[in-house]
């Protein structure tokens, strides 16, 4: 073998073993330009009713807002955002799909939508003095979006899956603070009544 030719075959060894390395461990090496599309529609709808408070002592409407919001973004099994704060969580369960391929060297294109359901935490469960609320609040809808996302250079796989993660993140998380920014205090008071208790 020539000295060229062993030249050629450790660039191209190396060159494999750089990108082993990058989809299988914490190694990560990327240089890249990106830039993306997307269109995205929501149709949430909330409603609430009034209820007797009884004698349970409660703080005042006026101590809560949209900032207290607890927002949770699922995948299948995996927890993909998750945002605590003093409210119960509002859990949106994704499904989403592609069509290009994100192992492409150098120049990867690919088309993506997503469909997320909106609820409140169905798993908390009242305690004691929270048994009776101010109101009975609810809530039914969907986000969708469809984008494009076009990534220029050395980006792995597990960087664009990334890329195309936090546009979808992104855009439910801020979606679901727009709309719930509408809500009154007593919505929110409603909602303080179940703490959040999502695991990590």
């Amino acid at each position: 073998m020539t000295l060229i030719k062993k030249i050629v075959v450790g660039i191209i060894a190396v060159t494999f073993a750089i990108m082993i390395l990058r989809e299988t461990s914490s190694f990560d090496l990327n240089f890249y330009q990106s830039y993306s599309n997307s269109s995205f529609s929501s149709t949430i709808n909330t409603n609430s009713s009034f209820v007797s408070w009884g004698d349970m002592p409660k703080k005042p409407a006026s101590e809560f807002n949209s900032q207290d919001l607890s927002i949770v973004l699922l995948h299948g099994q995996d927890t993909i955002y998750k945002e605590l704060n003093k409210l119960m969580p509002i859990i949106v369960e994704i499904k989403y799909s592609q069509t290009g391929s994100l192992w492409v060297p150098l120049y990867k294109s690919v088309n993506f939508s997503a469909v997320g359901i909106p609820s409140f935490d169905a798993r908390q469960k009242l305690k004691g003095e929270f048994q009776k609320e101010a109101y009975k609040i609810g809530m039914s809808g969907q986000l969708k979006m469809d984008g494009q996302i076009v990534i220029k250079g050395i980006c792995s796989h597990k960087e664009a899956l990334k890329l195309v993660r936090a546009q979808i993140i992104e855009k439910f998380s801020s979606s679901i603070k727009e709309e719930f920014a509408k809500q009154s205090p007593e919505y929110f008071q409603a909602m303080s009544h179940r703490q959040p208790s999502v695991k990590n």
